[in-house]
């Protein structure tokens, strides 16, 4: 059986956008280049993993070996996990998920994909016991946005 080695996001890398000309030369330079990046490497979000059959460098990307790390250096990548892998000994840092030594196992049975003219849709996923069943976003007037309002009802 291979072994797999797994990588998790620091940081939401940028997505492919070219702005118009008209923009700030360095603003329009930035943007230019974060778009390369994003082409060449994929759009990622922070918390998304990466399995590789070797240990390798990977850039922004940390290995998921369960140590401490700053919450400073990766604010980003704290925001989405915060204390949920353990509890620090340092209260700067925060702990990254341990899949050393882990058994990878997958699920018995999945919900079919349907794909028609190339889109695929997957079924939506159970409501969270934490949300009641009809709970609905409200907006407030000014991000309204021509939706219905729950209080228009």
């Amino acid at each position: 059986m291979s072994e797999l080695y797994f990588y998790i996001c620091t940081k939401t890398t940028a997505d492919p956008y070219i702005p118009p000309v008209s923009t700030d030369l360095r603003v329009l330079s930035r943007d230019v280049s974060d778009a390369f990046v994003a082409l060449s490497g994929g759009y990622q979000k922070a918390g998304q993993l990466a399995a590789y059959p070797i240990q390798t460098s990977v850039p922004y990307h940390l290995l998921c070996d369960g140590r401490e790390i700053s919450k400073e250096s990766f604010p980003e990548l704290y925001s989405f996990l915060g204390d949920t892998q353990g509890t620090p000994t340092d209260p700067l840092k925060f702990v990254l998920p341990n899949f050393i030594g882990e058994a990878l196992t997958s699920p018995a049975t999945a919900e079919p994909e349907t794909v028609v003219q190339g889109t695929v849709t997957t079924p939506p996923p159970p409501p969270s016991p934490s949300s009641p069943p009809n709970w609905y976003p409200r907006y407030d007037d000014a991000d309204s946005g021509g939706r219905t309002r729950l209080s228009d009802i």
